[in-house]
């Protein structure tokens, strides 16, 4: 299994992820598309998004990786759609003694969903799900696998083709079924294929 990575929520965000949720369910009201140098996607594009911190945060607890996916965009019925296709990470450290001996993604492929709230455009999956081995004799958790599972919510960033997430973007992920975790990421997107160069946004 490849090396990946990850994405999260804190209770205090707890309204705007079921605001964000139930924009989500009625995407057929506010669906953005994806576009380059402001013209619709035809076909589809494959993209990469690299992140050159990502934390997920619990309490006592933040592990940081460097992440690179690759993600695949169209648009169908002109709506967005993303599928993440690989997911790596590089570099994991936690803030403490824990050392990550091992950081795992399952379920790949992960379909994403698009909708905007307000001014914001999200990319939204219900795929995520991640594992981090912890290790180090002086670590509380050594041996301990985390499994972090459930919702990630990211803003797409127009004005620099980033897809964002933090504690108020809306995700809801959890560890061993209820405990919440934050993710924090700025991911630059850049296109690979036939739109190389060209300016992406979503809209």
């Amino acid at each position: 299994m490849t090396k990946k990575r990850a994405f999260g929520i804190p209770l205090a965000s707890l309204a705007l992820a079921l605001i964000v949720s139930a924009a989500f369910a009625s995407v057929a009201s506010a669906s953005p598309e994806w576009r380059f140098e402001g013209q619709p996607l035809v076909g589809t594009e494959t993209v990469t998004a690299e992140a050159a911190e990502s934390s997920l945060e619990l309490s006592g607890l933040t592990t940081t990786c460097e992440a690179a996916a690759e993600i695949t965009i169209s648009n169908e019925e002109e709506v967005g759609v993303a599928t993440v296709t690989d997911l790596d990470l590089s570099g994991c450290v936690t803030d403490g003694v824990c050392t990550v001996d091992e950081a795992t993604v399952e379920g790949l492929p992960w379909s994403a969903n698009t909708t905007t709230f307000g001014e914001d455009s999200f990319v939204v999956t219900d795929d995520f799900d991640m594992r981090f081995l912890y290790g180090n004799e002086l670590c509380a958790v050594e041996g301990w696998t985390f499994p972090y599972t459930g919702t990630a919510a990211g803003v797409f960033n127009n004005a620099s083709s980033t897809l964002e997430y933090d504690e108020n973007t809306g995700s809801d992920i959890t560890t061993f079924g209820e405990t919440e975790a934050t993710y924090d990421a700025d991911f630059d997107v850049e296109a690979t294929g036939t739109h190389k160069g060209e300016t992406l946004t979503l809209s």
